[in-house]
């Protein structure tokens, strides 16, 4: 597993912004998400929610004009669905449409892990998840957006 961490001064970033444009900051972790390899996890540690708004919704919107006919698994934590909803639309992302057409799933990872459906450890759960939906969409990219302060705030990391 890989990190960014954005500690509001970048000073931790593996390629600090020397111009301090906290926008274009932003831009460089989503643009390297792009790049990350199947089947690899990032961890980004935030400043704040407004900054980690900023990141998702750039790269959610990036990641879709690159491969159109992918699916975006997000799970919030933090944020409602409808605020993930709201800034993704917001961004210039037809949100609506898309799930729609079930090419993005906005789930509150709460219910997920409080869905007695999947018989497993909560952990487990998220990748019951995945599984289902990598079965459901067979042959498109799943993208799995997942905030696991969750496991922290629930004492289980």
């Amino acid at each position: 597993m890989n990190a960014l961490v954005d500690d509001g001064n970048n000073s931790t970033s593996p390629n600090p912004n020397p111009n301090g444009n906290k926008r274009l900051y932003e831009d460089e972790i989503s643009d390297q998400l792009l790049h990350v390899p199947t089947g690899h996890h990032y961890l980004i540690l935030y400043p704040d929610i407004e900054t980690m708004r900023k990141v998702y919704a750039s790269y959610v919107k990036k990641q879709l004009k690159e491969q159109p006919d992918s699916v975006v698994l997000f799970l919030s934590y933090y944020d409602t669905t409808d605020t993930v909803r709201s800034v993704l639309s917001s961004n210039g992302v037809h949100v609506k449409e898309r799930e729609k057409e079930g090419s993005m799933i906005i789930l509150d990872i709460m219910k997920v892990l409080h869905n007695p459906y999947f018989q497993v450890p909560d952990i487990e759960k998220l990748r019951e998840l995945a599984r289902k939906t990598e079965k459901q969409f067979g042959d498109k990219t799943i993208f799995i957006i997942a905030d696991m302060s969750v496991f922290n705030h629930t004492k289980k990391a």
